[in-house]
């Protein structure tokens, strides 16, 4: 492959009236989220996931898929983080050196 051959960037890609227009509607584009099921436009997607609503809909998407209910989700989230604490101590005791 030719390694000389200079690729546009997005700037000058964006410069063309026809790709922008394909992509700001390709980023306006309403989409499902996957772990919630609320829609969203494309480019609010990571923003989405950082919202109150998100993490409510999605545990209780979880508690209906996994027929749980939200003492035992409390229970099972506590036990994990007792886990994951006590595997970050095993880890800071290894002795790199040996």
């Amino acid at each position: 492959m030719n390694s000389s051959i200079k690729r546009k960037t997005f700037r000058e890609y964006y410069q063309d009236p026809h790709f922008r227009e394909r992509h700001l509607h390709y980023m306006s584009e309403k989409v499902k989220c996957e772990e919630c099921g609320r829609m969203t436009s494309r480019c609010n997607m990571t923003k989405h996931r950082r919202t109150e609503i998100h993490n409510r809909l999605s545990e209780e998407k979880y508690m209906k898929d996994n027929k749980v209910t939200r003492d035992q989700l409390s229970l099972e989230i506590s036990l994990l983080q007792e886990y994951l604490d006590l595997l970050k101590e095993k880890i800071e005791n290894i002795d790199i050196k040996k």
